[in-house]
């Protein structure tokens, strides 16, 4: 693909969009050819996509789907009419993915503003590691996939070799 017109390209339902580009669009309208998916990290999923058949879909692929609005109680998302789900119905799909064979998700923090740090009244860094994974166990999740959700699939993710 080095040298071709679609480099660095993903393919959407709007056309080639640059890499540079891809958060503009939706997860969801990203239809990746030529590319090693198992390095793509669908990030924000839990902002974009909430139809289980989509998220299977997605999932199949055999990229990762990145849980990043931790700690964000909210369902108003003002940039669009999408309805952002609770930690308890991040952990549904999460534990619905992974009963259908799926255990390439990523939890994070998007802790992109002060407000959610503790210092200034939010969840901060620790939230998934003091409420969320407490959770999980309390699920049934066992310790190598939770140490896959927080550790092992982002690292294996981001490393090049």
């Amino acid at each position: 693909m080095a040298g071709s017109p679609m480099a660095g390209k993903a393919q959407t339902v709007l056309g080639p969009v640059p890499a540079e580009e891809l958060g503009v669009t939706l997860p969801h309208e990203h239809l990746l050819i030529d590319f090693r998916l198992r390095r793509v990290i669908m990030c924000h999923i839990d902002r974009t996509v909430s139809d289980r058949a989509r998220l299977k879909a997605i999932a199949d692929t055999g990229c990762y789907l990145e849980y990043d609005l931790f700690g964000l109680e909210v369902s108003h998302y003002p940039m669009s009419d999408f309805e952002i789900p609770s930690d308890a119905e991040r952990m549904r799909q999460i534990l619905w993915l992974m009963e259908q064979g799926h255990g390439r998700q990523v939890l994070a923090h998007d802790i992109c503003f002060k407000i959610r740090l503790v210092r200034y009244g939010g969840h901060g860094w620790a939230h998934i590691l003091r409420r969320i994974v407490p959770r999980l166990r309390r699920k049934g999740v066992g310790e190598k996939e939770i140490w896959a959700l927080i550790a092992e699939n982002p690292t294996r993710a981001v490393t090049f070799a």
